[in-house]
């Protein structure tokens, strides 16, 4: 009962700087709001001390991911959805962070594992979102320099997600989170060329950079990759990823 409690004044107390940053749009404003409420969500995780990195990493990414995707967002309804939403994903992160377990490896870890894999997909796609609105916002900053950093943070949560699934030294990972930022960096300077808002950008690059992570999460495992199995899901989300380019994606 008392961790369900203090999850839920963190939600509340981020439901509010959410809320007060949106209606106050003054730099003055946002920038002690902000650091109030990140200092506050670091505190907490610092007071776990369990997993501290990991957690910290979520927190914060998770935080900042809603952040920007509600300052980018002009839809009133839609910014006051992403508040809630914001305010209900932290109180379960904070309500597992106050939880210990002994392995997040153990079946009973399953369910959670994938709830977790989704939120750093939403937090990946936000983060690769704002990487291009960034290059509208300030069209002088180079965007190599801004889809380079996007591509770091993205191999690092690649990292952050695999580890969730296997219980190896991070050394047999980092070759292959090094391919995937590098990819990532790579499809983010070609496609930013094409005339899409940020927003369907973002979505293409996440879903790319999904595929790949999930690919090789398989390949990682010990029965690795069953094409039999996948080729369909691969056709599948290749048809579907050129339906959702053709008839929903809005032309600038």
């Amino acid at each position: 009962m008392k961790r369900i409690l203090i999850s839920g004044s963190i939600a509340l107390f981020s439901l509010i700087c959410l809320w007060v940053i949106n209606i106050f749009t003054l730099v003055w404003v946002f920038l002690p709001v902000c650091l109030i409420w990140l200092s506050i969500l670091i505190f907490l995780v610092y007071r776990v001390k369990n997993n501290f990195w990991d957690n910290l990493f979520l927190v914060i990414m998770t935080a900042l991911s809603f952040l920007g995707l509600i300052s980018l967002l002009e839809p009133m309804y839609l910014r006051y959805f992403l508040m809630f939403l914001a305010g209900l994903v932290i109180f379960f992160i904070f309500l597992r962070i106050f939880h210990t377990t002994t392995t997040s490896l153990s079946y009973q870890e399953k369910p959670y594992r994938r709830m977790l894999t989704m939120l750093w997909i939403f937090n990946s796609y936000a983060l690769i979102t704002f990487g291009f609105a960034l290059s509208i916002f300030f069209p002088k900053t180079p965007f190599w320099l801004i889809s380079f950093l996007v591509g770091i943070l993205i191999g690092y949560i690649s990292i952050v997600v695999w580890k969730m699934y296997f219980n190896v030294p991070i050394e047999r990972f980092f070759l292959r989170a090094v391919i995937l930022a590098v990819v990532v960096w790579e499809v983010m300077w070609v496609i930013h060329f094409l005339p899409l808002g940020y927003f369907a950008l973002g979505a293409l690059v996440a879903w790319l950079w999904y595929l790949m992570q999930l690919f090789i999460r398989f390949h990682l495992s010990k029965r690795g990759i069953i094409w039999k199995k996948q080729i369909g899901f691969l056709l599948s989300n290749l048809v579907l990823y050129f339906l959702v380019l053709y008839f929903f994606v809005r032309w600038i």
